[in-house]
Parts: C-alpha cells; structure tokens; sequence
C-alpha cells in the first residue's frame, strides 16, 4: 500500500467521524429533571393589580353653556372623556398664570368643560395617560383640566391644566378638530343627558366658587356582606423574611412581628396597620415619585381590592391615600379610615401602611334614598354656629361606610360631605365628628 492510499483511508475515516458527531449534535436531547413546583416562587396577590389610569382619575366633569351649568359624577361618561382625551396630543406647553386676571371667572366661563380630580396630580406622572409632546421634566401639579369650547383657532384648540388652590395655570395646545369634536359629541349634549344635573355656583371667596345641584337628589344605599382578606397573604407580602415572623395575639386581635417590623390587625374596626419603624419619616419625596411609588407598593401584592382611587398626596408627611368609590363614581368616607388606603413614605421603603382587612364581596341589598338640594345643604351650612365660609373648600355627594359589628355586614349610607379646614365631615346634624381624609 503507498502513501496516497493511506491517505485517502485516513481522509475518509476522519469524513465520517465529522458526519457522525454532526448527527449526534442535531438529534441529542437532553433528560433534563421536571423543576419541583414546591420549589418555586409563588406571586403573591391579595386582589388585584392596575394601571395608573384606573386608580388617578377625575370624579366629576363640569360643563358651562348657555348661561348654565351641567355637571356629573358619573364613572362611565368621565372615562368615555378620558378616553377622548388619550387620543389628542397635547404641545407648546405654557406657563399663563400671570396673564390671567380673574382667575375663577377664566376657569368657570362660558363655554368651559372641567374635569376635575379629587387632589392634585403631577403632570409628568400623567403623561402615562395623556400624550403631552414636551421631552423637558415640568414641576407642576394641577387638579382639573380645563377645556375651552368657544373662540377655538382654526389650526390649534386649547386647552389648560390648573392648579386650583395655588392658582397655577399651564396650558397647552391641541388640533382644533379634536376639541371640535370634543364639543359635538360630549360638552353640547350634557343637557340632555340624565347622568348630568343642573348645577347653580355659589361664590365662597374671591378665589373659589362651589357648583351644588339645583334640585334634590337621590342615591342607593347599598348593604354588602363582607370577605375578609387573608392575612398570611399580608404577612408574606409585607415582611421581606415571612418565615422570621411570629404571631401574637393582642386585646384587639393580632399582631404580626420580626426584628424590627410590626403588622397589627384590630379585628373589631376590621384595619390592618403595618409599621417599619427602621424608615424614619423624616425625608422628602418628589409627589411625583410619592404616588407612583405608592401605586407600585399596593401593585406588588394585588392591594386594591375594591374600587380604590387616588384622593390625596400630602408631600410634607410623605403620604399618599386612596378611597374606595360607589360603583357609580361617589366617594365613600369611614369615620375608622376603613374605606382608605394610607400609606407613609420613609426615605426608601414604606414607614407605615394603613387599610382594611376585607373587600365588599357580595351586594345584597339597594334602596333608593333621597338627598337635600345643594340649597338646602348651604342653607344648613351658613346656619350653624361659628362656620366661616372661607374655611370651606369643597361639598360633594357620597356615602359614609358603616360597619355591623354584629354580623359581617358593611352599609354604605349615602351623605352629604364638605370639606371644611382639609377635613372632611358629614352633613349630620347631631354628628360633628370629623374625619381627615386619610391624610393627616
């Protein structure tokens, strides 16, 4: 045999050897072992989670046409408008405050729509709803939108974002056709529509002007059977090392703790209160960074657990509540803070969490209850003792949650509300206990 054809023998066993392991490679699957689901992570969710658009949201719309004013608290017409809203892009972003000189007669004129939220919202957090075409950061909080439906450009509409309180306006510029629109399909027909009422103002100060309904009104009142909360849930999600925790029983109830961390849950006014005194709360948050914070916080473990929305920020206290609303769209107030959700910033983690250990499960009772005017109401208001209108800030429709503690039963009494002194207190003649809209 010579050299060549040792070679060519060589050349092809090494061929098919190459061909065999390449076919070894396509065809080899590997016995990987089933994963034990023991083993796993499992999510923790006491409820549900939401978007930001779900929980910050407006509670009443605000139309002034024909020398009239129409306004709703209707859930369903305010996100058919918020939806229209997400649709315009929104630029040339303004500061005009100082251009305005009557700035309630600007807000409140003729042909105005305002959608007006509950507390006051940082923009660059509401860009996640809106499209505001600005890239720049904007410090500034407002709590109503105000849409002007007379006098529009042909190219560009307007509309305004407006800080109420600190008489703050930023506006903006929108294509015509949208406000046009707007104006067609939602602002003209408010008067036809039986959500709406027809409003009258009444002037409180210089700065402030309330619209209360004409005539009288009517609410359901609603009776709920109760489902509590699963506590080990709240454990787990609350203490970043659950198997650390002890249980304890207290004269209220129980009492969850580790190293340095305490969960309290009073089963009489049927509250949870989480504490962790390691965060002091001696820092400032952005209210910007404040709430979404806030809403990630509940997000984590599926908090909202009724239909809770955003009602106050109060960056001094690094606090921010939330409030279960009527299937309707009406806030509900607890004297025992049971219809809240409070939360307490430290400098990176939570410093205090208070709400309720149950949700409204199963409705099984409504009845129709009347309501005083909004004559009557200030009538009634102006007539007690030492009641200075410049304290009052605002007046709404809405129930008070009142617990059974008989049996596991939750009314939801349908009340007058106003906010007197940033504390809100309910039209109840022999009743003049406060209550601090969740923040303190």
């Amino acid at each position: 045999m010579n050299l060549e054809n040792i070679k060519s023998i060589i050349l092809t066993i090494l061929v098919i050897t190459s061909v065999f392991f390449t076919w070894s490679l396509w065809t080899y699957q590997p016995n990987y072992s089933k994963m034990d689901p023991s083993k796993t992570v499992e999510e923790i969710a006491v409820g549900d989670k939401k978007d930001l658009k779900k929980i910050v949201k407006p509670d009443r719309l605000l139309y002034h046409q024909k020398g009239s004013h129409f306004g709703t608290s209707d859930a369903v017409e305010i996100d058919k408008v918020i939806k229209e809203l997400s649709k315009w892009s929104i630029y040339e972003l303004k500061y005009v405050s100082l251009e305005i000189n009557e700035f309630t007669s600007f807000i409140h004129k003729e042909g105005n729509a305002e959608i007006i939220f509950p507390d006051s919202i940082p923009i660059e957090l509401y860009k996640n709803v809106l499209e505001i075409k600005d890239n720049e950061n904007i410090n500034f909080n407002f709590d109503r939108i105000v849409i002007q439906t007379e006098g529009q450009l042909k190219e560009d509409g307007v509309l305004y974002f407006v800080s109420y309180e600190d008489q703050r306006i930023l506006k903006g510029r929108v294509t015509s056709s949208f406000v046009i629109n707007f104006k067609e399909k939602y602002f003209r027909m408010a008067s036809l529509l039986p959500n709406f009422q027809p409003l009258f103002s009444f002037q409180v100060t210089d700065q402030r002007t309330l619209f209360l309904p004409e005539g009288a009104t009517s609410l359901y009142r609603y009776e709920y059977i109760l489902d509590s909360l699963p506590l080990e849930k709240f454990k787990n999600a609350l203490f970043r090392n659950p198997s650390l925790v002890q249980k304890n029983f207290s004269v209220t109830g129980e009492e969850y703790t580790d190293s340095s961390n305490l969960m309290s849950v009073d089963f009489e006014n049927r509250t949870i209160s989480f504490v962790n005194p390691a965060e002091k709360n001696e820092y400032t948050i952005s209210s910007n960074n404040l709430l979404q914070k806030s809403i990630e916080f509940v997000n984590q473990h599926g908090g909202w657990t009724d239909n809770y929305r955003y009602v106050g920020i109060n960056e001094l206290n690094q606090q921010v509540a939330f409030r279960i609303y009527d299937p309707v769209g009406y806030p509900v107030f607890s004297r025992e803070g049971i219809s809240d959700i409070v939360l307490t910033w430290g400098e990176t983690e939570i410093n205090k969490y208070l709400r309720n250990n149950f949700s409204l499960d199963l409705q099984t009772e409504k009845t129709d209850v009347a309501l005083w005017s909004g004559h009557k109401v200030l009538d009634y208001l102006l007539k007690q003792e030492d009641f200075n209108k410049d304290y009052l800030q605002d007046i709404v429709l809405g129930y008070t949650m009142i617990k059974d503690s008989q049996d596991p039963l939750i009314y939801l009494e349908p009340t007058w509300y106003y906010q007197y002194n940033n504390h809100w207190w309910p039209i109840v003649q022999d009743d003049r206990e406060g209550m601090n809209y969740g923040l303190e």
